[in-house]
């Protein structure tokens, strides 16, 4: 354009200067256009970038969520192993209170 610029004023003749003056027209619209198209870039990068970042804060809510019901389902299943283990003992102790009056038994006789 510079180029264009400088021999547009060294040139005396009409039809030189309307021929320069519209390949400066046309490289000022060229450039108008990468502007529109690098303007609108950034304009798409701008909502791209806030769908990710929407799609990142639901992720964390989603990961949140099943890490609250699977600690959830654990701390049930733990309970019913403790009930469970509750009961063993219970047959364990009414078990070993069997054992306990066979021995009191055969030892009065």
């Amino acid at each position: 354009m510079n180029q264009m610029n400088k021999s547009k004023r060294c040139t005396t003749y009409a039809n030189a200067v309307k021929n320069l003056r519209v390949k400066m027209d046309n490289d000022v619209d060229s450039t108008l256009q990468k502007a529109k198209h690098i303007n609108e870039s950034r304009l798409s990068m701008a909502s791209l970038r806030k769908q990710l970042q929407s799609s990142i804060k639901s992720f964390k809510e989603f990961r949140q969520k099943m890490a609250s019901e699977l600690r959830v389902t654990v701390e049930q299943r733990s309970e019913k192993r403790q009930g469970f283990g509750h009961l063993r003992a219970l047959k364990t102790v009414a078990n070993d209170s069997k054992f306990q009056a066979k021995d009191d038994f055969q030892a009065s006789r």
